[in-house]
């Protein structure tokens, strides 16, 4: 295995692969004399970008110790099955479980041997240690990481925000991590506005207000924002509508705590789209065979969480229930300027359904980067995950920006 050429002192070097200058599809790789890890490896939003293979990860002889992926969303882990066998792979448990399900059902290969890590307990991988934190973002249990090698502290945030419900345990966590050497923060939010992010429980009012006006309710979501479904049940419970989850959801939610709203809820059913009808392979049939079947009396008022590929639903089996109808969109706005989103919504709204967006982000606004630096007091601050680097100068001081395979050492 290649190892960094050195002699003497131990050095430790930051090296983002991929990153700096692009959301999505980041590569981080974390570096000692004897040891090296990388963190996330997954794909670029764009949906034509070519994967790009790592020297040492994914071809040539295996130089890397270990992977640590953050969480499940797919521009983060995406690529893994990619990895050399020879390298470990630790991925949350519960994330793990998301992911597979998503797998499944979009025909994607399962995700190769992993290792599960916990919150809180630290990894021993060479001379480098690894603690993952649970932090608050869009995607369950996802974790940042903090670095510990010859007397260094690197924290590499994930993605993350502060306006979700396990936002509340932000401060805390931190103030538990203590001062580090070097922060490695997202920046997604940088390129847009100074607002700060509403709340995710401040969205329940909003929701509630559309699900008492309208009879029929479409929400367009992630299926794997499990805060968002959360908020969406509430509103549904507070306006008296029933909460139908497609079967792809109901999957996924299945697999969580028995507290985040599922099938197994009084007032929430299961459907199955016609895409997956058609399907009638051993994989959706195992997932149909965790649900009782009932008939959904559309007649009723209610809410249904709905995707692009879902248009034939639309025209086949929710049209002629039509009376008054609208779709919520509850995602990135940045989704909209997709082909096929794009054509989803306009035949939405060639239906006449009316449509209304309530949203809030995933990732961390201004203030709470602001706050992540004044708890932490790195003596230096990379920023990834961003296409506005440059302006977190303004925001927080001894920021060091890079380029993407510019090693820095500590």
């Amino acid at each position: 295995m290649t190892r960094r050429k050195g002699v003497g002192t131990t050095v430790v070097g930051v090296n983002i692969i991929k990153g700096t200058n692009q959301v999505g599809g980041t590569i981080t790789e974390i570096s000692t004399n004897n040891t090296r890890i990388l963190i996330d490896y997954g794909l670029d939003l764009e949906e034509d970008a070519i994967p790009l293979e790592v020297d040492g990860l994914t071809i040539n002889d295996v130089k890397y110790d270990a992977l640590f992926i953050t969480h499940n969303h797919a521009d983060h882990i995406g690529l893994i099955n990619k990895v050399m066998s020879d390298v470990a792979i630790y991925v949350e448990k519960t994330a793990r479980k998301v992911y597979d399900i998503l797998a499944d059902f979009s025909h994607n290969e399962k995700i190769n041997k992993t290792i599960d890590f916990s919150f809180g307990k630290s990894i021993d991988v060479g001379d480098i240690k690894v603690t993952p934190y649970l932090i608050d973002h869009s995607a369950f249990n996802s974790a940042m990481f903090l670095i510990e090698a010859d007397g260094k502290k690197i924290l590499h945030t994930g993605d993350y925000r502060r306006n979700g419900y396990k936002g509340e345990k932000f401060e805390s966590t931190l103030k538990k991590i203590g001062k580090v050497d070097l922060l490695i923060t997202e920046g997604t939010t940088l390129e847009r506005s100074e607002s700060v992010n509403k709340k995710e429980s401040e969205l329940v009012d909003e929701f509630k207000k559309v699900f008492k006006k309208y009879d029929q309710v479409f929400v367009m979501q992630a299926t794997t924002n499990i805060d968002r479904i959360t908020t969406v049940e509430k509103a549904c419970l507070s306006a008296r509508k029933i909460f139908v989850q497609d079967l792809y959801m109901a999957s996924v939610v299945s697999v969580l705590p028995k507290s985040i709203p599922n099938p197994k809820f009084q007032n929430i059913c299961m459907y199955t789209p016609i895409s997956l009808e058609k399907r009638k392979d051993e994989i959706i049939n195992k997932y149909l065979s965790d649900y009782y079947y009932e008939r959904i009396n559309f007649r009723r008022p209610f809410v249904m969480n709905i995707r692009d590929s879902m248009k034939i639903d639309l025209s086949r089996r929710f049209q002629k229930y039509l009376t008054n109808a609208c779709l919520v969109y509850s995602m990135w706005d940045g989704y909209k300027e997709k082909d096929k989103m794009k054509d989803f919504l306009e035949y939405v709204s060639s239906l006449g359904i009316d449509i209304v967006t309530i949203h809030t982000s995933g990732h961390a606004d201004i203030d709470t980067i602001k706050l992540m630096n004044e708890i932490v007091c790195p003596d230096l601050v990379i920023p990834i995950h961003t296409t506005d680097k440059e302006k977190l100068k303004d925001i927080v001081g001894n920021v060091k920006i890079v380029e993407d395979k510019e090693e820095v050492i500590l």
